[in-house]
């Protein structure tokens, strides 16, 4: 499931900010961890291991274009069986967008969250 978030801003910053790969990784890992404690039917694959292999199941990747540049953040994640996996996506692909936006200094006009269900597992 491949659905793109649009974010506009009318401001325009002056200067260069960076952040690092790492810590936008674990900024990610972070808000979804902070989404999933009031939805606890969602989980990433790796969540079980230490958090470091549970950095493994967020993927970034930015792409610049000629006006703007665009933030793939790829999450491999488990959502239990009964759960509309699509409206349940949509709420945490804009929840991480808001959250990016808002909390960071990632200079970007486009986030596109991808959420991959790996595997859905059957709770009785």
């Amino acid at each position: 499931m491949k659905k793109n978030v649009h974010i506009l801003s009318h401001e325009k910053s002056k200067g260069d900010v960076s952040i690092s790969i790492k810590a936008l990784r674990q900024y990610v890992y972070h808000l979804f961890k902070e989404w999933t404690s009031t939805n606890p039917f969602l989980r990433l694959v790796n969540e079980d291991q230490r958090l470091k292999d549970s950095l493994s199941s967020v993927k970034l990747r930015f792409c610049g274009g000629e006006e703007k540049e665009k933030l793939s953040i790829t999450l491999e994640v488990v959502i239990e069986d009964g759960y509309p996996i699509h409206s349940v996506c949509r709420k945490l692909q804009v929840y991480m967008a808001d959250h990016l936006y808002d909390m960071t200094s990632v200079a970007v006009q486009e986030v596109n969250v991808r959420v991959v269900s790996c595997n859905v597992r059957n709770v009785r």
